[in-house]
């Protein structure tokens, strides 16, 4: 009797997703090389920079309300 020894084959949607899951594998190690570098920066120098740019310029969406909220939770979940 011989066997198949040969990686069974893929479909075009479960090769989509392998490559997909490659790639994200891929972002999340070169994120955690940067973070192991230094380069990053804390969530509230970022926020800090946002609202200084959001100040002076006109073009900004003035509903700040909104931002405030979305400034809320994002600093919510990285300070747990």
């Amino acid at each position: 009797m011989i066997f198949n020894l040969m990686k069974p084959q893929m479909n075009t949607k479960d090769q989509e997703e392998h490559e997909q899951a490659l790639a994200l594998l891929n972002i999340l190690s070169l994120g955690n090389k940067e973070i192991e570098q230094g380069k990053f920066r804390d969530s509230e120098d970022v926020f800090a920079e946002l609202n200084k740019r959001i100040a002076v310029d006109d073009s900004a969406p003035h509903d700040t309300v909104a931002w405030k909220t979305i400034e809320k939770k994002v600093l919510a979940r990285w300070t747990r």
